[in-house]
């Protein structure tokens, strides 16, 4: 997994902060649970795991542009693989999720990309669906700024 550090502690709370973000969200959506999951970019599962404990009946699906990561979280979550790609239309999701977590994916896209992307979310959540996304916030906004 690429983003394990050695420290356990950070990459478990890392899913752990994930998960508390979409609790918070939950609330305040006045959702009770999800069915049905996305995972975008799902890695080797450092989130996927800690939804997968949360939600054990919802329906997983895991993309990635590391397909090796997607296999993974197949064979050990249970998660439904899809493969990733640069270009958002070339991603074929099958739709309906009712929660899709991106974290820190669209940060680190050019402006198109990202519009691209959300384009691709709003197709696939459902009605009353609920997308969570992380990006870099003001801090960093202002540390670039002040080089």
């Amino acid at each position: 997994d690429g983003m394990w550090d050695g420290n356990p502690s950070h990459y478990f709370g890392v899913g752990q902060s994930a998960l508390h973000c979409i609790k918070v969200s939950m609330l305040a959506a006045g959702i009770e649970t999800f069915t049905n999951i996305l995972d975008l970019p799902c890695g080797h599962g450092r989130v996927l795991r800690h939804l997968q404990h949360a939600f054990p009946r919802a329906q997983l699906t895991a993309c990635d542009i590391n397909m090796s990561a997607t296999e993974f979280c197949a064979r050990t979550f249970g998660a439904t693989p899809v493969q990733g790609h640069e270009s958002p239309g070339k991603i074929a999701l099958q739709g309906n999720y009712d929660l899709i977590w991106v974290g820190s994916l669209l940060t680190h896209l050019n402006a198109k990309v990202c519009m691209d992307f959300l384009d691709i979310f709003r197709a696939n959540l459902s009605r009353n669906g609920l997308l969570v996304c992380t990006i870099h916030g003001r801090k960093v906004a202002d540390r670039l700024r002040n080089g």
